[in-house]
């Protein structure tokens, strides 16, 4: 019976059917039905007679350990219910039931390039904190309300390059806090992670990216750490070089910079679980505001499994976010594919009090295939 019940409670909470507060009413009716069951069951054994205490208080203490062992059941199933909202350190904002997995899906070819011939329309940030992107301001069904919006507005404002739509989530947040290990940064957990692929399945074919703020740590490990989401066909990668500190600085008390040399080993990384997984090729977000943010850029190789976008992610009035893009972005020679990203508040600080449009972006040289909103 109690395996019954642990199947059915487990379950009913991983494929939605009851929510947590469900849980927790069926396991208080349960515990009571339990009660009243047993209580039934010692009347029909001992009929009005007098009941023999011995047999009447083994079966009482039966009932406690039911009681008990059902409770612990339940917390299981409350477990796999609720851990994919855990967070560490950030506030939680959202809860959203764990959709079915989308991004897991047969691969037939592993040639499927999402540029040149598609826009990448991204939505940023962590689930768990407002603070650092739209992915943390709205509910999941007001977020993808908001970016299908923009997602629609760049079909119409550019017809020849469809847009693919695309969540860009910080896994790996820098800290200003060095934690247990010293490396100043917050890992998102599995449950985490797995709650931002969960949210990505909810729509079709969305890309799911994973960024990364390194902080003190040793990136190419962090890489190494999220490999079994890389694996997935759908899920990408992105490095944010202003948090990668080096000289014991601490994040946001100095600007970081990443090198071509770790800039190649993630190239090479990803090309190897591409083809030993046979898996499309993966797109790679290199975030940068100066110059030095990117040490080498004419140095990154090429890659036939790799695709490598420069994105310059600097916020500021339609005219320094122009410049800004010229010399971090159309400076580069050898760049292939760039990005921007606009800022919903940031960008409105200074006149003229509006955002860079999606005709000024299309005037940009070379002109951006992804496009990130924070």
């Amino acid at each position: 019976m109690l395996k019954d019940e642990y199947r059915q409670l487990v379950n009913l909470a991983m494929n939605e059917k009851i929510n947590a507060s469900e849980v927790k009413r069926l396991s208080v009716e349960n515990n009571q039905q339990m009660e009243e069951t047993d209580s039934n069951k010692e009347s029909k054994r001992f009929g009005n007679i007098g009941v023999n205490t011995l047999h009447y208080r083994r079966d009482e203490k039966n009932i406690g350990i039911r009681a008990c062992m059902y409770n612990i059941i339940v917390f299981i199933a409350l477990f796999y219910c609720e851990s994919s909202t855990k967070s560490y350190g950030l506030e939680n904002t959202n809860e959203v039931p764990f959709h079915k997995n989308k991004l897991i899906k047969d691969v037939n070819s592993s040639d499927v390039y999402i540029l040149p011939d598609r826009r990448i329309v991204a939505y940023y940030g962590n689930f768990d904190s407002r603070k650092m992107g739209v992915l943390g301001e709205y509910s999941p069904l007001v977020m993808w309300s908001k970016l299908k919006n923009e997602a629609a507005e760049w079909n119409a404002a550019d017809p020849t390059t469809p847009a693919i739509m695309a969540l860009h989530y910080i896994a790996i947040v820098a800290s200003n806090n060095p934690g247990y290990d010293g490396e100043y940064i917050n890992r998102m957990n599995k449950y985490q992670i797995e709650k931002a692929i969960s949210i990505a399945g909810m729509e079709k074919d969305t890309i799911l990216f994973l960024d990364i703020q390194p902080g003190l740590s040793n990136l190419r490990n962090e890489v190494i750490r999220l490999s079994p989401y890389l694996k997935m066909p759908n899920v990408h990668l992105g490095i944010d070089p202003e948090f990668m500190m080096h000289n014991g600085n601490i994040p946001g008390k100095a600007i970081g910079s990443i090198s071509y040399v770790d800039i190649n080993y993630i190239i090479d990384y990803l090309s190897n679980l591409v083809e030993q997984f046979n898996l499309p090729p993966k797109v790679l977000i290199i975030h940068r505001f100066t110059k030095r943010m990117v040490i080498g850029f004419e140095k990154v190789k090429n890659s036939k499994n790799v695709q490598v976008v420069l994105n310059m992610d600097g916020f500021g009035s339609p005219s320094l976010k122009k410049l800004k893009y010229n010399q971090v972005i159309s400076s580069e020679y050898s760049i292939k594919y760039s990005g921007i990203k606009i800022f919903y508040k940031n960008d409105l600080i200074s006149p003229p009090h509006r955002l860079l449009s999606k005709k000024e972006i299309l005037s940009l040289k070379p002109n951006p295939l992804y496009i990130q909103y924070q």
